[in-house]
Order: C-alpha cells, then sequence, then structure tokens
C-alpha cells in the first residue's frame, strides 16, 4: 500500500491541465489532437450508461461461453478483452454518441470513415501484469489512426491509466528521436523511453473519454490497484485489418 498511496500523492500534485478540453468545437479539439496526438474530453458518457456497461462486460467476461462470446485474456489474467463488443451487447449503440467519435475521427483524418468496432475491456490488478496493449507501441508506423478511449469508472495513477508519449504521432519527432532506422519500429522498451519528459498519464473520471492518434507510442500503465474498465472505439478508413479475424465477435460496424 505504501506505493499506491506515494503514487496516488505524485499524481495529485501534478497538473495535467493542459490535456483537458471544455466546450471546444469540433475544429478546436481536431487542432489539439494534431498539436499534442492525445487530449482527453470530459464526460461523454453518464454515469447510469457507464453502470449498465459494466455490468454488461462482467457477465459476458464472467460468462463467455453462455454468451457465446470470445473473450482474449493476456498470460496473467490482468487484461481481459471483448473485441466487437456491439455483435454481443448491440445496446452498447444506444448507449454511447458514437457518431461523434466519428464525425472528430473525419476531421481529424480528412477522410470518411468506413467502419468500426468496439473492444469492451476490464483491467485488474495481478502481480506481474504489464499494462493494456502489453508496453509502449506504435498502431502503425506510418498511417495516423483515430481511436476514441471512454473510461466506465474513475481511473487514476494506479488503476492502469492510458499513457502516450506527447507529439510521438508526428514524422518529426520520429526522426528526431528515433532516427531513420526506427521508421518502422512498432514496439519501444521501457529503457528507450526513460529519457522523455512528455510520458503524460491520463487519469479520468467515470464517462470521461480521450481522443488519441495511435500512431503515436502509447500504453496502457501497468495497473497497480483496483480494476479498470473502457470502451475503445477503433475506426477505420480502409478494410479492417485481418489480423482481428481471430479476435472479434461479429464483422464491426459499417458505416
Amino acid at each position: 500500500m505504501m506505493l499506491v498511496d506515494f503514487l496516488k500523492e505524485a499524481w495529485a500534485s501534478t497538473d495535467y491541465s493542459y490535456h483537458k478540453i471544455f466546450g471546444h468545437t469540433k475544429e478546436e479539439i481536431v487542432n489539439l489532437i494534431q498539436k499534442y496526438g492525445a487530449v482527453s474530453q470530459s464526460k461523454a458518457l453518464g454515469n447510469d450508461e457507464c453502470k449498465i456497461i459494466r455490468e454488461a462486460i462482467d457477465d459476458h467476461i464472467g460468462n463467455n461461453t453462455h454468451h457465446n462470446t470470445r473473450v482474449w485474456q493476456d498470460e496473467v489474467c490482468s487484461d481481459s478483452r471483448i473485441y466487437g463488443f456491439e455483435a454481443v451487447y448491440p445496446d452498447v449503440l444506444k448507449l454511447v454518441d458514437y457518431k461523434r467519435f466519428v464525425e472528430l475521427g473525419e476531421k481529424y483524418l480528412g477522410k470518411k470513415i468506413d467502419s468500426f468496432f468496439i473492444l469492451a475491456a476490464r483491467l485488474d490488478y495481478k502481480e506481474g501484469n504489464i499494462g493494456s496493449g502489453g508496453g509502449w507501441h506504435r498502431d502503425s508506423p506510418f498511417r495516423h489512426q483515430f481511436k476514441s478511449i471512454v473510461y466506465l469508472n474513475d481511473v487514476d495513477v494506479v488503476n492502469g491509466p492510458f499513457e502516450y508519449l506527447i507529439g510521438s504521432h508526428l514524422s518529426s519527432h520520429k526522426l528526431s528521436n528515433f532516427g531513420l532506422s526506427s521508421l518502422r519500429k512498432m514496439r519501444f522498451d521501457e529503457d528507450e523511453l526513460k529519457g522523455f519528459s512528455d510520458r503524460k498519464l491520463f487519469s479520468g473520471k467515470e464517462g470521461d473519454a480521450i481522443l488519441v492518434d495511435t500512431r503515436g507510442i502509447h500504453r496502457g500503465n501497468p495497473i497497480a490497484s483496483g480494476t479498470r474498465y473502457a470502451l475503445t472505439f477503433y475506426f477505420w478508413t480502409t478494410a479492417m485489418p485481418s489480423h482481428f479475424d481471430n479476435v472479434i465477435n461479429g464483422q464491426g460496424v459499417k458505416l
């Protein structure tokens, strides 16, 4: 508990408000994503809706055989994921204003979004966990990718918050910090990123969202206590990559 208390105290004394957006226009939000790579939005989803979705996630993870739901888990059973949550729990599309995320994504990418799916995830503290996503990585070394992450419960420094290397979605950042030899590199060790001061943890309240270009380097911070629930919206301007075929429920949502 001493480590947990120390992390909480350190977090409380740090101002991360620069990446918060309150009442900005869509154009202003897109400009912030272009500059930083990731920003957070307060109250994208109400508390009642968050509670309903958390209960649905627990039900499908605990009774995946009964529901015929594909559930992916990491080696220590800390990170539990339901890819294509909308296929097994269609009501989620009524509870979340996904159309606003689509509009922001299209403005950011400058292209029409063709389809999306929702990843529902529950991250539980287990000794030896490395966080959501398996450590530091980019989703693509070249193509910009827009995602929206919605926290379904309060998340602070000990609950495995999303972490992002600010500016790493930009080619200039990649070249100046990693050089030509790392242009195609997708995964990074902790030691490679120790010297960067722009590593930002995104804490949030229940219902807060993170709007992010996952071409940038990111991870789910290793969870030190409790549980983190989240929805992640994966948006595609082209065909969904085939590597999801073996884990996804359904075929995504065509727009």
